[in-house]
């Protein structure tokens, strides 16, 4: 939407030459509200709206997001251990936490979560510990499930894509969760 001298919104026009992935990204950026650009990631990686975060004003998968794809997939990954590496336990301190699984068809797989007060925003610098362990596995479970959400991202943008365009046709879209 663009505004005139006059203050009236307009939608500007719309090329039927746009492509799917062109039309989306129209579609997210014409979204003046962050509900709506989850709504459209949320459909787009086939998880629900409360398992994307918007970070920062960029659109992030969280652990519901991550767990929920691991539920489609059941048998790709095996968490099978978690260590500390060290622990935070007076200011300045580093969480570091390795967590390791099996991943099916590649074989052992591991990432690292780290957390400390000056990397951890106001709510949860209180738990230093807890956010290393978070961070650690949802990286491994980011690192097996990638493949699945690119899949369900290649699959769902054409047909979204073709959705957008038709919304944006219409100049009537302001508000996509109340769409």
């Amino acid at each position: 939407m663009t505004q005139t001298s006059s203050g009236k919104k307009e939608t500007p026009p719309i090329k039927t030459s746009q492509s799917p992935l062109m039309a989306i990204n129209n579609l997210i950026a014409g979204s003046n509200k962050d509900g709506g650009q989850m709504a459209i990631y949320a459909s787009l990686f086939n998880i629900p709206f409360a398992g994307i975060s918007m970070v920062d004003g960029r659109p992030y998968i969280n652990t519901l997001g991550l767990e929920w794809k691991l539920k489609d997939h059941p048998g790709t990954l095996r968490i099978v251990g978690q260590k500390f590496l060290s622990r935070h336990q007076k200011a300045g301190d580093l969480a570091l936490v390795k967590v390791w699984g099996e991943q099916q068809g590649v074989g052992y797989i591991s990432a690292i979560g780290s957390a400390s007060a000056g990397n951890l925003n106001s709510r949860t610098r209180e738990y230093p510990n807890e956010m290393a362990e978070t961070r650690a596995k949802n990286r491994l479970l980011r690192r097996a499930l990638l493949p699945f959400f690119y899949e369900d991202f290649y699959k769902n943008v054409e047909v979204l894509g073709k959705t957008a365009i038709n919304f944006l046709k219409t100049g009537k879209i302001t508000d996509l969760v109340s769409v």
